[in-house]
């Protein structure tokens, strides 16, 4: 309620009974502040691959302090993904290079907020992985042309492998880095080894 009294400035003279007026505070519509977008099993990481499925978390304001319910559209390359309306979104509608944000609209349950939409994540290269690494033939003779062979190349992007071999003779490295070796580098007795790092072009798995 509202109160007002007329008042002769000069001597403070009472104008006017006091009137009255009632006046309804209304309720204002939430407002999203800020949203962030994380890795769902990684919270800490900052860079997100085919591997992760994203969360997003929105920062929501009622000046009333009423409960607040909010829903997410997920975008992938400006294209809404109409079959998620959750805080997640699924590694499998993602791939290497596309552009994800978010978009939150906030509600009180009586008035709906503004959407606000999050910066966009691009999503990044996945190192490939290889499961086992053998030497061919397994009998070896100085005049034996060996092969170092990779076994079980896999990347999640369908990169295509681009290993990088490393050979090493009685544990020294060996100039080279093809997938042969002959017996200009090793004598009888002395230990052939190989290393294979599995690459996809972009990042150099374990």
């Amino acid at each position: 309620t509202l109160e007002v009294t007329a008042i002769d400035a000069f001597d403070n003279t009472v104008l006017s009974e006091p009137s009255s007026a009632d006046v309804q505070i209304g309720n204002g519509a939430p407002v999203v502040t800020s949203i962030a977008i994380s890795a769902e099993s990684e919270p800490e990481k900052t860079a997100f691959t085919t591997t992760d499925d994203l969360k997003a978390d929105a920062v929501v304001v009622d000046a009333e302090g009423d409960a607040v319910s909010v829903v997410y559209t997920w975008l992938v390359n400006d294209i809404v993904q109409n079959s998620v309306s959750s805080t997640t979104l699924d590694a499998i509608n993602f791939q290497k290079g596309d552009s994800v944000t978010v978009e939150a609209i906030p509600s009180d349950f009586e008035l709906i907020g503004e959407p606000f939409q999050s910066e966009p994540v691009v999503i990044g290269n996945t190192a490939p992985s290889i499961q086992l690494v053998e030497i061919q033939p397994s009998i070896i003779q100085e005049s034996t042309e060996i092969r170092c062979e990779g076994l079980g190349y896999f990347d999640v992007d369908g990169d295509v492998e681009q290993n990088i071999i490393s050979w090493f003779v009685d544990g020294t490295v060996v100039e080279g880095g093809t997938s042969t070796l002959d017996g200009t580098s090793f004598d009888k007795g002395q230990t052939v080894s190989c290393c294979i790092e599995p690459f996809d072009g972009v990042d150099a798995g374990e």
